[in-house]
C-alpha cells in the first residue's frame, strides 16, 4: 500500500491509535473515531498503514516469569547482560501503546519501509539478541557455545534430544560442545543440521529481506545445509565454506581466518576501501567516524579491534598515510597527512 502523503492525517490516525488501546477507552471515543476513519479515504489508508505497523509486532510475546525458556540464569556468561531477565514483564500491548503515543509515528511508515521497525523489535522477538555494539557470547544449557554479531537475535528452544535455532536477523557462530545433542538451525531460505560442531554464519541482511545470500563456514564438524523450495541438500566438513542463496549454492571454497575474526570482535580487512572500512568501525561506535572524499579509496590491510575504535584509529594511522582529527566528541575525521 502506498503511504499516505499527508504526515497530519497520518499523526491524526497513530493518535486515535494510542486513544483506543488505552484503559480509558469509551463508547464515545469509538464513535468518534469511526467518523473520522469514514470522512476521508486518506484516514483509512493513514490508518491502514498504522495498524501495518503494529503488526510488526506481532511476534511480540508477554514474558510474565523470569526464566520462560528454562534456561537457568547462572548458564548465561556474566560479562553480557540477561536478555531473558530484561524481558520480565513487558508485555506487547504496553510497546504497542508507547510506540503510538510518541511523536515519531508519523513518520514510523519510512522506518517500517526501511526494515528499521524489525531491528527495533529485534530484543522482543528473540530469545537472546545483541544490542551492544560488539559480538557478544552465550552459553547454552547444553554447552553450546552461542555467538551473535551486533543487530543479531535468535530463538532457542532445547530439549534432552535436539536443540532449535532460529536466526532472526545477522551473523552467528555456534560451537558444540561435547555434550551438545544434535541441533537444526532454521534461516528464511535453509535449514542447517549439525552435531558437535563449530561453524559460522553470516547473514548481513535481516532475514525477512526478500533474498539474501548466506555464507556458512565450517569450522570443525560437519554440517548438513537444506535448501526449502526445492530440498536440495549439501554436506560441509571441516575448514570448508559455501554461499547460499534462495536458489543456489556456490562452489564450496576453504573457509579463512576472515571468516572467524568478527567473533573475537576483530576487522580483518584485505584490500578494504577506507570508506567502507570506517562504515564497518562506525556500526560498532558510538560516535561517527568518517574520511575525507580524497581518501576514501585507499585500500586497507590488517587487523583492528572492533571494541576499541581509539586503538583502531591510532593503527589505521600506521598502515595508511592519514591522521585523525576529533572535529568534536561525536565527530571524528580521517584525513589526507598534511
Amino acid at each position: 500500500m502506498k503511504p499516505p502523503e499527508s504526515y497530519k492525517i497520518l499523526n491524526e490516525a497513530a493518535v486515535w491509535y494510542s486513544i483506543l488501546n488505552s484503559d480509558n477507552t469509551t463508547t464515545h471515543d469509538q464513535e468518534q473515531w469511526a467518523q473520522w476513519l469514514n470522512q476521508d479515504p486518506d484516514h483509512r489508508a493513514a490508518w491502514q498503514q498504522v495498524e501495518s505497523i503494529t503488526d510488526s509486532l506481532s511476534s511480540l510475546r508477554s514474558f510474565d516469569t523470569p526464566n520462560e525458556l528454562g534456561i537457568s540464569q547462572q548458564l548465561i556468561n556474566a560479562n553480557h547482560f540477561d536478555i531473558a531477565a530484561n524481558k520480565t514483564k513487558t508485555t506487547r500491548r504496553s510497546i504497542i501503546k508507547g510506540l503510538a503515543s510518541l511523536p515519531f509515528i508519523a513518520g514510523a511508515w519510512q522506518a517500517h519501509e526501511m526494515g528499521l521497525i524489525n531491528e527495533w523489535t529485534l530484543p522482543y522477538r528473540s530469545d537472546f539478541s545483541n544490542s551492544q555494539r560488539k559480538a557478544i557470547n552465550y552459553q547454552m544449557a547444553d554447552g553450546t557455545r552461542i555467538t551473535l554479531a551486533i543487530k543479531s537475535g535468535i530463538k532457542w528452544s532445547h530439549s534432552p534430544s535436539e536443540s532449535h535455532i532460529t536466526l532472526l536477523a545477522g551473523d552467528l557462530a555456534i560451537q558444540q560442545a561435547a555434550s551438545s545433542v544434535p541441533a537444526t538451525v532454521m534461516m528464511k531460505n535453509h535449514a542447517i543440521k549439525l552435531q558437535h560442531t563449530h561453524l559460522v554464519i553470516r547473514q548481513s541482511l535481516d532475514i525477512q529481506a526478500q533474498d539474501s545470500t548466506t555464507s556458512v563456514a565450517v569450522i570443525n564438524g560437519s554440517a548438513d545445509i537444506c535448501r526449502h523450495n526445492d530440498k536440495a541438500s549439501l554436506v560441509l566438513d571441516a575448514g570448508q565454506k559455501v554461499l547460499c542463496s534462495r536458489t543456489a549454492f556456490s562452489s564450496i571454497q576453504e573457509v579463512s581466518p576472515i571468516d572467524l575474526a568478527w567473533t573475537n570482535n576483530i576487522l580483518q580487512a584485505t584490500n578494504m576501501t577506507l570508506e567502507h572500512w570506517a562504515s564497518v568501525i562506525n556500526q560498532h561506535h558510538s560516535s561517527y567516524v568518517n574520511c575525507h572524499p580524497s581518501i576514501k579509496q585507499l585500500l586497507v590491510m590488517g587487523s583492528f579491534p572492533l571494541d576499541n575504535t581509539p586503538l583502531a584509529l591510532s593503527m589505521l594511522q600506521n598502515v595508511l598515510p592519514v591522521q585523525i582529527r576529533q572535529l568534536t566528541p561525536l565527530w571524528t575525521l580521517i584525513e589526507p597527512v598534511a
